[in-house]
């Protein structure tokens, strides 16, 4: 997830209820594109959603060693960013 904080973001995950989430391994939903149009989702929060302090704080958090190369679906609560 490192590499994403320092790159302009290329894209994310729509989920069947609409949400749009920034990653499957991250916690984290920028919009609803049932409540709005993708285009302004992304111009809106899309585009600078990993430089938010919370995702930063979040991957900061990370334990690599644990993690071991294994990449896993975040199964937490959503925030809503």
């Amino acid at each position: 997830m490192q590499r994403y904080i320092s790159t302009p973001n290329g894209g994310g995950i729509i989920r069947p209820n609409g949400d749009f989430r920034l990653d499957c391994m991250a916690p984290f939903v920028i919009g609803n594109v049932l409540e709005a149009p993708l285009k302004d989702i992304w111009i809106q929060k899309g585009v600078n959603a990993w430089q938010d302090p919370r995702v930063t704080a979040f991957v900061a958090s990370i334990d690599q060693k644990e993690q071991k190369g294994s990449i896993q679906n975040h199964l937490m609560r959503d925030i809503r960013l």
